[in-house]
């Protein structure tokens, strides 16, 4: 069973392309993070953000973006990005 949990920190990127995205607990916490790839760009330019992928952090069921905690030697999921894990 899902209980819906109002959370802004989906809201800032709702322009951007999602392609996947999978769950790990990215902080060891015991609460599933989201990992979100971005990809596509025919509406995009380079560099954009859009197109950058993105690390949710989920605080108790509650989810904030802390993207930092991944590199960004390329902007799109087109290609594997390398995880850095602070």
């Amino acid at each position: 069973m899902f209980t819906k949990l109002e959370s802004d920190a989906f809201d800032v990127n709702k322009s951007s392309e999602e392609l996947n995205g999978c769950f790990y607990d990215f902080n060891n916490d015991g609460w599933l993070d989201l990992y979100v790839c971005n990809g596509g760009g025919g509406d995009f330019e380079a560099g954009q953000t859009t197109l950058n992928d993105r690390v949710y952090i989920n605080e108790k069921g509650k989810f904030r973006n802390d993207s930092l905690l991944i590199s960004r030697s390329n902007n799109s999921s087109t290609k594997t990005q390398k995880l850095i894990i602070k």
